[in-house]
C-alpha cells in the first residue's frame, strides 16, 4: 500500500523588520550639535533666556538621539520610525543646513553688547548750594594717538586740576567669530577753581572726520564727565566751558 506524501508545511511568515532608525538618529544628533554651538557661542548676548533654552534643548535632542530606539519599541502605536523616516532623507539634511545658516546670520545681525550707564551721583556742599558761579574759562587739550589706547596731554590745560581717560570696548561671540560691537570713551575732569559749567563743548580736530557721538554725563563747577560714543584714535580735542 503506497503511502502518499502530505501537503508541505509552510514556515511562518517574519514579520517584517522596522525601518532603520539611523538616520533619523543622526539628524537629531545635528540638530543637538547645532543648538551645542548656539549655547557655546552665546554668553548671554541675546539675554540669558536664550542661553538657557538653547543649552537646554541642546541637552534634550541629544538624549533623544541617544535613546530613540528605546522610545520607538515603548510607543510602537506611534510608529516613530515610519513617521520620521524622511529626517533622514538627504533633503531633510539640505533644511537643516539652510537653517543653520540662516539663524547664524540672523543672530549675528540682531548680536547687541549695549553699555549700561548709571545716572552719576553727586554731592555739593552747603556752603556751596545756592552760589552763582562765574564762567572760568577751561580748557582740556587731549591727543588720542593711534593704537594708544590712552590719552596724552595736547598743549596748554587751562584751570583743569586733573583729567582721566578710561577707553571701553567689547565684542560679541557670533557663529562665524567674535564681532566688534562698540568702543566708548569716558572722559573725566577736575577743575581747578570751581566754575560755572552752563555748557561743554568739544572741538576737535581728526582730518576731516566726524567726532563721535557724545553725552555730559555730569557736570557740576567742580568736576565733569563726558562719554564719546566711538573711537577717538587719532584726534586732538579740546573740552571747554566756552565756545
Amino acid at each position: 500500500m503506497a503511502k502518499g506524501r502530505g501537503a508541505p508545511t509552510s514556515s511562518p511568515a517574519r514579520p517584517p523588520r522596522p525601518p532603520s532608525s539611523a538616520g533619523i538618529r543622526f539628524f537629531i544628533g545635528a540638530i543637538a550639535v547645532a543648538l551645542g554651538q548656539v549655547a557655546i557661542g552665546e554668553t548671554g548676548m541675546h539675554g540669558l533666556p536664550l542661553l538657557i533654552v538653547s543649552s537646554a534643548f541642546a541637552v534634550l535632542a541629544a538624549l533623544l538621539a541617544i535613546f530613540f530606539d528605546r522610545i520607538a519599541n515603548w510607543y510602537p502605536k506611534l510608529e516613530l520610525r515610519r513617521r520620521l523616516r524622511v529626517l533622514g532623507e538627504p533633503k531633510a539634511y539640505f533644511v537643516l543646513f539652510c537653517v543653520i545658516i540662516a539663524g547664524s546670520w540672523v543672530m549675528e545681525v540682531s548680536a547687541k553688547v549695549t553699555a549700561a550707564i548709571a545716572p552719576s551721583g553727586s554731592y555739593v556742599t552747603p556752603q556751596s548750594r545756592g552760589r552763582n558761579f562765574s564762567i572760568i574759562p577751561t580748557h582740556a587739550r587731549l591727543r588720542f594717538p593711534e593704537g594708544a589706547g590712552v590719552a596724552e596731554a595736547n598743549g596748554k590745560q587751562e584751570n583743569i586740576w586733573s583729567w582721566s581717560s578710561l577707553r571701553m570696548e567689547g565684542g560679541a561671540m557670533v557663529p562665524t567669530g567674535r564681532r566688534p560691537m562698540f568702543d566708548q570713551w569716558l572722559i573725566s575732569l577736575v577743575f581747578m577753581d570751581q566754575t560755572a559749567v552752563p555748557q561743554l563743548f568739544v572741538h576737535s580736530g581728526g582730518g576731516g572726520r566726524p567726532l563721535p557721538p557724545y553725552d555730559v554725563i555730569h557736570a557740576d563747577p567742580r568736576q565733569a564727565q563726558i562719554m564719546f560714543r566711538g573711537d577717538l584714535a587719532g584726534f586732538d580735542i579740546d573740552i571747554t566751558n566756552v565756545q
